[in-house]
């Protein structure tokens, strides 16, 4: 999701399209990611850039390209599941615990904003399969921590609307 659309797939029932866009407040796009509906796991995105899998089909790039967004197509911490690894808002982002340096530095590059590494969830290191957000909110695992949360709220640049 960016601050103004929410990319979902073909088959995502009307009442959890209305949830995204209220929650988020923003308009919902269908698509796919690599030909699938599994647009969460293969895709990540803030108003900056999107980073999708590099099994990407052409048309699926045009589409994104159309919506005026920086396509980048590559793998992370040794998977090619890239919208799992990251969760990224305009002000901020955060990404699985296990992430490199080099891979911070790309994210920083692709979305124009700083981040973090971390966990949700109790530990768990796939921080975009656990969460959704944009600059107006987030939806985290359910089991998430005080600690988590902290390192969401900060990661997410929430802390600078304080």
């Amino acid at each position: 999701a960016t601050d103004d659309l929410a990319v979902v797939p073909y088959n995502l029932l009307d009442e959890k399209v209305k949830l995204i866009e209220e929650t988020l407040e923003v308009d919902a796009v269908k698509s796919s990611i690599s030909g699938c509906n599994l647009i969460g796991s293969l895709a990540v995105a803030n108003s900056n850039g999107i980073v999708v899998s590099p099994h990407v089909l052409d048309r699926e790039v045009k589409q994104f390209e159309e919506l005026g967004v920086n396509v980048e197509s590559t793998s992370m911490v040794g998977s090619d599941i890239i919208g799992s690894l990251i969760t990224v808002t305009n002000k901020g982002f955060l990404m699985d615990k296990n992430a490199t340096e080099t891979e911070v530095d790309f994210a920083r590059d692709v979305f124009g904003v700083e981040g973090d590494i971390g966990t949700v969830g109790r530990g768990i290191s796939l921080v975009g399969a656990c969460s959704l957000a944009n600059s107006s909110g987030a939806i985290v695992a359910k089991e998430s921590t005080g600690p988590e949360m902290a390192r969401v709220e900060e990661a997410l640049g929430f802390l600078d609307d304080l």
